[in-house]
């Protein structure tokens, strides 16, 4: 790649930080443990789940699961829940299936949030009765979600104007025109005050674990995660995959051809006008192309292309970033950088040392008997004390030791990272021991202050 491509690529990535996701503001740093309820008791919460005619099974199972899982995982009943329709009827899934027990809504045991579980033909599904049990909610104060398509049936009630709203692909092109007072976008799901919307398939699984670690902390979560065997939750930052073809039709077969032809060189990008040329079309054509249909130019597309990969490569694979600069047809880890930046507001380097810091919130929430083994100091039975006494031990740290020994792990990541920076000569100066993670274990297995890291 030339300079100048460098250059375009990050003024590109500039125009786009004004309109890159935010984390949710909902989502806080979490210490564990399950909060009281505003009357001070630990009442289960309430979740219900309105299902319309043809949902999908899999939406419904994946949200249902990890309430069930929460309360497997803590031994407690964190969670409890309902299937209401309007009439008390079950809704058929799209698979054939109906579940009971099934009821109308009763006012005397209103839910603390609601999820609309929408599937097929949902502008079908959606009738009057549906209409009128949501805004019945919603005037009752109770929070409101919706999984696969039931955002639509949030839209069609009104409650969803002024919020942003996930909704499955399928489904985005033609409510983005006809509700222009929510904001719909494609992330796999959406944190909004007191909405809660999600896509299909399996990123319910991904919203509830989300919310499950908001409320009750980031242990159960991570329990959660290992249960069912979660290489890593996702969160508002991932996008839904959305085909070429689904966002601008069959008739675009050139624009589609362009696309699959950008996404198979990513390591050695073509020029724009290798692209055109390849695609039998015109420079001028192919800027139109994407301006009508994508509303970006084909360079920004394709950059994005780039860095999406690279975000992918950063979380699931172990490659060095500078490794994935070259994988990603980025001219320097430098340039890469300042791109990835202005796309999702941190830095590479940064992306990773928050993948390392779940996995280190995952290793703290261990019970205390796993942690001792982890941090290699087998049994514990010289101290006079079992498994009940380390978890005692354990639970109380939550409260008092377990944002220090966060901490203290995070600026132990922060100076590796900062490592990894001085090896490729872009050090910013700063340096000092390394505790290890086992150290930190240990501390905290023993129940002992953790201590924190060394910065000259």
């Amino acid at each position: 790649m030339s300079s100048k491509s460098a250059a375009q690529d990050e003024a590109l990535s500039l125009t786009a930080a004004g309109a890159r996701p935010q984390p949710p503001a909902e989502v806080k740093a979490r210490r564990g443990g399950a909060p009281l309820d505003d009357a001070g008791a630990c009442k289960p919460v309430h979740i219900a789940f309105v299902t319309l005619p043809r949902f999908t099974m899999i939406a419904f199972s994946a949200a249902i699961e990890a309430l069930r899982m929460a309360n497997y995982v803590s031994r407690r009943t964190l969670y409890r829940w309902s299937i209401i329709t309007p009439d008390g009827t079950p809704a058929s899934a799209s698979n054939g299936l109906c579940l009971s027990p099934c009821a109308p809504l009763d006012p005397r045991d209103m839910p603390d949030v609601a999820f609309v579980v929408g599937g097929v033909d949902v502008r079908e599904a959606v009738t009057p009765g549906h209409l009128s049990l949501l805004q019945q909610l919603a005037s009752a104060g109770v929070k409101l979600g919706a999984l696969c398509t039931g955002a639509y049936a949030l839209v069609r009630a009104g409650l969803m104007n002024g919020h942003r709203c996930a909704i499955h692909w399928e489904n985005l092109a033609a409510l983005q025109e006809e509700f222009p007072r929510v904001s719909f976008t494609t992330e796999l799901f959406v944190i909004d005050a007191d909405r809660y919307t999600c896509t299909g398939g399996s990123a319910p699984l991904d919203l509830m674990i989300h919310l499950i670690g908001a409320r009750f902390g980031d242990a159960i979560a991570a329990q959660i995660s290992e249960q069912f065997v979660l290489e890593r939750v996702r969160d508002s930052r991932d996008q839904q995959h959305m085909p070429m073809v689904a966002r601008v039709g069959y008739s675009r077969k050139s624009l589609v051809e362009v696309a699959a032809l950008m996404e198979a060189n990513i390591e050695e990008p073509l020029s724009l006008e290798e692209v055109a040329r390849l695609a039998g079309l015109s420079q001028r054509q192919l800027q139109r192309l994407f301006k009508h249909f994508l509303g970006v130019t084909p360079t920004q597309y394709y950059l994005n292309l780039r860095l999406r990969r690279a975000r992918e490569l950063l979380l699931q694979t172990d490659m060095t970033v500078t490794d994935i600069t070259v994988a990603c047809g980025f001219q320097s880890t430098c340039h890469f950088s300042k791109c990835y930046r202005c796309r999702f507001g941190y830095a590479p380097s940064t992306e990773r040392r928050r993948k390392k810091i779940d996995e280190v919130r995952e290793t703290l929430a261990r019970p205390a008997h796993e942690f001792a083994a982890l941090a290699g100091h087998g049994s514990h039975a010289d101290d006079g004390r079992d498994d009940a006494d380390l978890d005692a031990a354990h639970d109380g740290h939550d409260d008092a030791g377990f944002g220090a020994a966060i901490h203290a792990a995070e600026e132990a990541l922060a100076l590796e990272a900062d490592a990894a920076l001085a090896a490729e000569g872009r050090s910013r100066g700063r340096r000092g021991e390394l505790p290890s993670l086992a150290a930190h274990a240990a501390a905290v297995a023993g129940g002992k202050p953790v201590v924190e890291a060394r910065v000259s």
